[in-house]
């Protein structure tokens, strides 16, 4: 069971969407701050430092978050040890073999 908010989309991706946005939104007040360096701005300095802190956070966030949708989409996948499982390839499988064991013994039953 997974938890999900009202419009479908679960915590984690409504988080990681949330980070890339505050990301891009620092990437701009960088790029900002940038141009007025520049331009000579002298006063642009001090916000360089606490913005790059920001945008070094909003990245972290932002990477840790699609870590952990990877690692769950993998897990609903049946991905283990990077090998997915194939329940429907194992039936088939299972259903074929269980055909050759009825042929070979007889066509009886199976207990």
């Amino acid at each position: 069971m997974s938890m999900e908010d009202p419009r479908g989309v679960r915590p984690a991706q409504a988080l990681l969407v949330s980070a890339r946005v505050q990301f891009a939104e620092m990437r701009a007040a960088l790029e900002a701050l940038r141009a007025r360096l520049k331009a000579g701005d002298a006063q642009a300095l001090p916000g360089v430092e606490a913005q790059g802190r920001e945008f070094l956070r909003a990245l972290n966030t932002v990477i840790e978050q699609e870590a952990r949708l990877e690692e769950r989409a993998r897990a609903e996948r049946g991905v283990e040890d990077g090998h997915a499982i194939d329940l429907d390839a194992a039936r088939a499988e299972i259903g074929r073999r269980l055909a050759r064991l009825r042929i070979a013994g007889g066509g009886g039953e199976l207990s």
